[in-house]
This record gives structure tokens, sequence and C-alpha cells, in this order.
């Protein structure tokens, strides 16, 4: 008996102190600091307080780092605001429209009606050209740099003349310049026509110089 009443003792006291350790280890733990909110949080932060002490160039790097680890509206909208006050308009109204298409914005409430109101002021200053090409298929240029396929989209361009261009296989370019002002909705329409097609060969009649026919050589 009594080495059971040893044995027990002993196994009481080890509970305890394996109890004491383990709410030591969950004391430490609630007592550590918390950890940071992680990289998208603090980009966020920086770019909001550069928005309010109007660092444009270091809200627009913050707020597209941010957009590059999460496409959140607000995010855009926040983007599209810093580039609309720093003259990037064409930026701004590419994040800013991809803002107001999201379907929790909502134009009554903010943030949605301050980039609903930038998203005005940057239309204004800006092109919006409507690309309608034949064949559809045709690749587009603007500028001489690549724009894929118009498939009924809009090109948003900064004021002033830009040259339009179609290419396809089988077809010459269709090219047309344009002066765009501000606010400007051209619709620029590029139509290839086939290349002709070469003729076959022909050969050409070679005069006979041999003896005539029927005559002895």
């Amino acid at each position: 008996m009594r080495g059971k009443a040893a044995t027990m003792r002993r196994a009481v006291r080890l509970g305890a102190v394996l109890a004491a350790l383990i709410l030591g280890t969950t004391g430490a733990h609630a007592q550590a600091p918390a950890q940071p909110g992680g990289e998208l949080t603090k980009l966020l932060r920086e770019g909001a307080e550069a928005a309010r002490a109007k660092r444009w160039g270091t809200c627009i790097e913050a707020y597209a780092h941010a957009l590059g680890l999460e496409e959140a509206p607000t995010t855009q909208g926040e983007l599209g605001l810093c580039e609309e006050a720093q003259g990037r308009n064409v930026e701004a109204f590419r994040h800013l429209s991809a803002a107001m298409r999201a379907p929790a914005a909502d134009r009554t409430k903010e943030p949605w009606r301050r980039f609903g109101r930038a998203l005005t002021r940057a239309a204004a200053r800006v092109a919006q050209v409507f690309l309608a090409v034949e064949p559809p298929q045709a690749a587009v240029v603007v500028d001489g740099r690549p724009a894929g396929k118009p498939e009924g989209r809009s090109i948003v361009l900064e004021p002033g003349s830009h040259t339009f261009a179609a290419r396809l296989a089988g077809y010459d370019d269709a090219i047309e310049t344009r002066v765009l002002q501000p606010g400007d909705l051209p619709t620029v329409y590029l139509r290839l026509r086939p290349k002709p097609i070469a003729a076959p060969a022909t050969y050409a009649r070679i005069p006979w110089t041999g003896p005539e026919q029927g005559m002895p050589s």
C-alpha cells in the first residue's frame, strides 16, 4: 500500500509539473507581441499614408504592388485615384473602370462615390477608340505596338495623333491615322483587302530553228 501511495504522489507531482509547463508555455505565447499583418496590409497602409501626404508616386507604387498580391476592386480604385491625381489618365481610367465594374460596387457609398467622380474626370481627358476590323481575326497594332484583337473592346489613348493598323496573313495591311481630342469616342474602321493571287507562270513560245517539218535534215 505504501508503494502504491508513493507512486500516486509522484504521478500527481509529475502532472502538476506538466500542467505548469503547459500553462507557462501558453501564457508565453499569449503575451508574445502580435505579428505584423503581412506584406499586403503594409502596402495598403503605405499607399493610404502616401495618398494623404499627396506623394502620388509612392502611392502608385504601393498600391500597384498590393494589386499584384490581391486583385481587390478597392485597391484598383485607390490606385486609380493616385494615378488620376498625378495626371496618368489612361492608367487611371483602366483601374477605376475595373473597380466600378466590380459586383460589390455601390455608386451611392464610399469609396465608390470617389472612384466614380475620378473616373468621370479621367474619361473627359482621354479618348476611347472603338475599332471595327474586317476580317475580325486580324491583329491590331497601335502606334507600332501590338494591341491584340479588338473583339468589341475600346482602346483608351491620350489625346494626340495615333496610327492604327490591322494585319493578317494573306491580306494587305489596313492603316489609318487619327488626331484624337480629349473626350473623343470615335470608331475607326480597318478593312483589309486580300492580296492579289499571283498568276500561274506561263512558258514563252520558243521559235523553232530546226529543219522544217517534212524537209530532209
